[in-house]
């Protein structure tokens, strides 16, 4: 239910608008042309043409076949079109030639959470965590609570969470998730508060399902009945077949949010 939360290992891709990298000349090294040809096959698959970012990968290959990155973003290249086989396969020889990458494990963890195989999943978000040369521990601490709430250890999951915010407080998946975890728990003060800091984070974007169900209980437990209304409503509009509005629906008539 929540996969779609998991903080995905494309940080690496430049937004939209970015302009393609020109190649070298014939004196550049090898391995630096081979880098190039990776950075625009990534800009080509953040553009949403793996086809092209497939063939610069392939380029790469040819200019030097031990740059490990190439075949971490042909495991993009391969998840992207639903190739679930060959994208494994890559997502592991980059990471047998260089397993102590935290970008990589974050992006094959990701993989794996996405198949369901969670415990795998876990290890390899585990070891992006313990990587203090990893520049993003935040996103491996935030996929780690992911990770093991999706396996029931809500222990664990909040655990992570907290980690991930004492690293970065502006992750708005592990402070919506946290103050879930917090709702549950009871402890309604803490959970409104890191709901209110998670409006910030979004600064007026749209809600997910999950954090819409969150704000209608919390405004029923403060007798807002108008804020609760809105979020069902709009619950409603954007997410009609998501397990958090059947939940709304359940809890209709119920005496508790």
């Amino acid at each position: 239910m929540r996969a779609a939360l998991l903080v995905l290992g494309l940080g690496m891709l430049c937004l939209g608008g970015c302009v393609l990298q020109t190649l070298p000349s014939d004196k550049t090294n090898l391995a630096q042309a081979a880098h190039i040809r990776n950075a625009i096959a990534l800009q080509y698959l953040q553009m949403g043409d793996p086809g092209k970012a497939e063939s610069e990968l392939n380029a790469a290959i040819k200019l030097d076949s031990h740059v490990p990155q190439i075949y971490n973003s042909l495991g993009l290249v391969y998840e992207d079109e639903h190739d679930a086989v060959n994208a494994d396969k890559n997502y592991r020889k980059a990471l047998w030639m260089d397993s102590h990458n935290g970008q990589f494990n974050v992006d094959y963890g990701s993989f794996l959470f996405r198949q369901g195989r969670l415990a795998a999943a876990c290890e390899h978000f585990h070891k992006a965590a313990d990587n203090l040369d990893y520049d993003r521990r935040d996103a491996a601490f935030e996929n780690l609570g992911l990770c093991y709430e999706q396996e029931h250890d809500l222990t664990k999951a909040g655990e992570y969470f907290q980690r991930a915010l004492a690293l970065n407080g502006k992750l708005p998946v592990a402070t919506i998730e946290y103050a879930n975890l917090l709702f549950d728990q009871g402890d309604t003060v803490r959970a409104a508060r890191g709901y209110a800091r998670f409006l910030v984070l979004i600064h007026g974007h749209a809600q997910s399902a999950r954090s819409l169900w969150l704000g209608i209980r919390l405004a029923r437990l403060r007798g807002d009945a108008v804020t609760a209304a809105s979020y069902a409503e709009t619950l409603h509009q954007l997410y009609p077949q998501s397990p958090e509005y059947g939940l709304y629906l359940q809890s209709l008539n119920a005496q508790h949010p």
